[in-house]
């Protein structure tokens, strides 16, 4: 399965389950009339728009949320809405090891171990 990465997840866990990582970002056409919209937050409503559109080859998407753009959320939410496996992953923000594992272990359960 080609999971689509909106920003960096440890690599080694798609591919330890068998997935492909694609980066999402690496599918925003620059200097392009029609990429980005005017949109909050372009950059995520650009991928957003991609994927639902069909135009960017993933199977699945792993959201890294509370990142730089909190409409990584909502775009993210909008793209599971509209029918794609979605997956919220969540660095934690006090460097808590326990957290940061249960995320990694809820990443692994949604791509399959």
């Amino acid at each position: 399965m080609q999971v689509g990465i909106t920003a960096l997840i440890p690599p080694e866990i798609i591919f330890a389950t068998g997935n492909i990582p694609v980066d999402v970002n690496n599918f925003i056409p620059f200097n392009d009339d029609l990429y980005p919209l005017p949109k909050l937050c372009s950059w995520s409503a650009s991928w957003r728009d991609l994927i639902i559109n069909g135009k960017i080859p993933i199977d699945a998407l792993a959201i890294v949320a509370g990142g730089d753009c909190h409409n990584t959320l909502v775009d993210g939410e909008r793209v599971e809405k509209s029918g794609f496996p979605a997956h919220y992953f969540f660095y934690p923000m006090d460097a808590d090891a326990d957290y940061f594992s249960s995320q990694i272990d809820s990443l692994i359960d949604f791509l399959g171990d």
